[in-house]
């Protein structure tokens, strides 16, 4: 026997006979830890064990101590396969941390113009603001200047990609006038 089986058998052996044992409690649908193991596969992109914690039932709005969630980990770091996951198992696309940045901010405030249309099309929202009032087009923009020859095409692009969007609700605002 391994020490594990020996201490089941002891933990056996110290309930009296007279008393039933428990029934062996239910599965639960979710880990204990799923919601830390979403959060730290997010942060350290192991996209194997992120589809684990989906699968083991993590909360997807569960958010760390910077008040990210795994779908702002994965914006962030430019993570496209985990925004497709987690956009697809349902996780909220306009949660803020607590200085009122998305994850479609971060996505474009890095230049990832392969997670800004992936954040678009789940449905993310380019109107929302952080707490300075500042929205995913306007962080690009702002990057747009202070990046290096080698990034700046990217920050082009998704202030290209947004400002698209832009005209659309523009116009669609239009039509509805």
């Amino acid at each position: 026997m391994c020490s594990s089986d020996l201490s089941t058998a002891a933990a056996a052996a110290a309930v009296p006979a007279a008393v039933p044992a428990a029934p062996a409690p239910a599965e639960k649908p979710a880990s204990a830890t799923a919601d830390k193991d979403l959060l730290g596969a997010a942060e350290m992109g192991d996209h194997d064990a992120l589809m684990k914690a989906i699968e083991d039932g993590a909360k997807l709005d569960a958010v760390d101590e910077k008040t990210h969630t795994a779908l702002h980990w994965a914006a962030k770091c430019g993570r496209a396969d985990d925004i497709e996951a987690l956009t697809a198992a349902g996780a909220p696309l306009d949660a803020k941390t607590k200085t009122g940045v998305t994850p479609l901010i971060y996505a474009a405030s890095e230049g990832w113009d392969d997670c800004v249309p992936l954040l678009l099309k789940a449905g993310a929202d380019p109107k929302v603001a952080t707490n300075k009032g500042r929205t995913a087009l306007q962080a690009a923009q702002m990057k747009v200047g202070s990046a290096d020859a080698e990034d700046k095409p990217r920050f082009e692009k998704v202030v290209k990609q947004l400002q698209q969007v832009d005209e659309i609700g523009r116009a669609s605002c239009r039509e509805r006038v």
